[in-house]
């Protein structure tokens, strides 16, 4: 465990998605509303959890200015501080970036949830953070000129064979050691990218709290005690069994979080994150549509649509993790007429 206190990042925190209408990509806030008090009145996710509200499951990258800004503030009105509240922050330019995260910071959320840098190839391909690492802390500079919010970092960067879909550790810690208010990095790594990451961030002279981002990774790395705390999207499909295993583990019975992990859970969480997580936010809202929380799981273009496939496989999975789902007669119905398709 850490060597430092915990801060305000140290919860289970859900990255939420946006609810949309039947039928359509208008945000639904009648639903919206239904969900987030789905977590807050659940006793275990309020005395643990927060909640992340715009990030990039809830396909923040798609949204108008208008849009951001109704939706975050919706959502702080409900959640009225019963638990941490952090904002996603994203900008294609530095100017959108720079007044979201104004915007952010008198909102009255407890924090700013920074999504990567968007744009050329030379910031997300190419030469990316190895190359130009000022291109991530000039980023995060950025943001934190114009608020002292406290920062989760969403450090997704491309694929590579040691870290996986995280950040380097070199550009890691050139913006942990740049931006001080930093105080939480979702660990969007492979296992032993975490690992480096993690072991990094524990040498820290301050504390900066590792959190679980793969919902398959929670007994491995709660087993190895580099879990200060987590941000997944896993909890909008599965917060009861997640919530248990934890609990379980909080409680130093690790058989009874072993027989809830081998129950269903590791199944079902190795599937939504399978395929180096190529589907991955499709997976999430499907899984949701599926427990009945929204109207249905598709995502804004160009975002790929969920297949009828994966929504069997899905459906099959949560079940057998002893969570209920809609009616067969109700997915047939949707995914007969959907909002839109893959072409090609």
């Amino acid at each position: 465990m850490s060597a430092h206190p915990p801060n305000v990042s140290s919860r289970l925190f859900n990255a939420l998605i946006t609810p949309f209408r039947e039928g359509s990509f208008d945000i639904d806030y009648d639903r919206y509303e239904a969900f987030i008090d789905y977590f807050l009145n659940e006793p275990d996710f309020a005395a643990n959890g927060g909640l992340i509200v715009n990030p990039e499951a809830g396909e923040v990258f798609y949204q108008t200015d208008d849009e951001f800004e109704q939706s975050t503030t919706f959502a702080l009105e409900v959640i009225d501080d019963a638990v941490p509240t952090f904002v996603g922050v994203a900008g294609l330019r530095r100017e959108t970036l720079v007044e979201r995260a104004a915007f952010v910071d008198a909102s009255g959320a407890d924090g700013i949830f920074l999504l990567p840098p968007m744009g050329s190839l030379e910031v997300v391909t190419a030469g990316g953070a190895m190359a130009y690492p000022e291109v991530w802390v000039d980023h995060a500079s950025a943001v934190a000129e114009v608020s002292d919010l406290p920062m989760i970092v969403h450090p997704v960067a491309p694929v590579s064979t040691e870290f996986g879909a995280g950040l380097p550790l070199d550009p890691t810690l050139a913006v942990l050691n740049s931006v001080q208010s930093i105080v939480g990095w979702k660990m969007t790594y492979s296992h032993s990218g975490y690992n480096t990451v993690a072991n990094a961030i524990r040498n820290l002279d301050r504390n900066v709290n590792v959190l679980c981002a793969s919902g398959s990774f929670y007994q491995e790395k709660l087993a190895a005690g580099y879990f200060d705390g987590s941000v997944s999207g896993s909890f909008n499909y599965a917060m009861e069994p997640m919530l248990e295993h934890y609990l379980h583990w909080q409680d130093g019975d690790i058989a009874a979080a072993t027989r809830v992990w081998e129950g269903g859970l590791r199944q079902l969480q190795e599937y939504v994150y399978a395929e180096n997580k190529t589907k991955l936010h499709p997976r999430y809202k499907a899984a949701a549509w599926l427990r009945g929380f929204i109207d249905h799981p598709y995502m804004r273009p160009p975002m790929p649509a969920i297949t009828r496939e994966e929504v069997e496989e899905l459906d099959r999975l949560l079940r057998a993790t002893g969570l209920d789902t809609i009616p067969e007669t109700e997915r047939n119905r949707v995914l007969d007429h959907p909002v839109r398709v893959m072409r090609g």
